[in-house]
């Protein structure tokens, strides 16, 4: 399931949410993701993929492998912590 967010300034203007309901094969995962202005993520594979594609990706890790993989890419800073997860960090990582 993809969540996408429009944001404007401060407010969000609507949340769409876009569920694949058919199996999807690898290349047509890796084009619907490529569609994403951001991808936020907790599953370290899809993480990958949206990093694949050239996506900027925000990890909230709920496995120490996720955020060892942002460490080996260099992109800490794109790890939110999810305990309390805020929203503005969020919005932060995202800017």
């Amino acid at each position: 399931m993809l969540y996408r967010l429009s944001w404007c300034g401060d407010e969000f203007l609507k949340f769409v949410v876009d569920l694949v309901r058919e199996r999807a094969t690898v290349a047509q995962l890796r084009s619907l993701l490529a569609t994403c202005d951001v991808f936020v993520g907790t599953r370290m594979h899809a993480c990958i993929f949206a990093i694949s594609v050239d996506v900027p990706t925000l990890l909230i890790p709920y496995e120490p492998k996720g955020t060892g993989l942002m460490a080996s890419l260099g992109r800490l800073e794109d790890v939110c912590s999810p305990d309390p997860l805020q929203a503005e960090s969020l919005v932060d990582g995202v800017d």
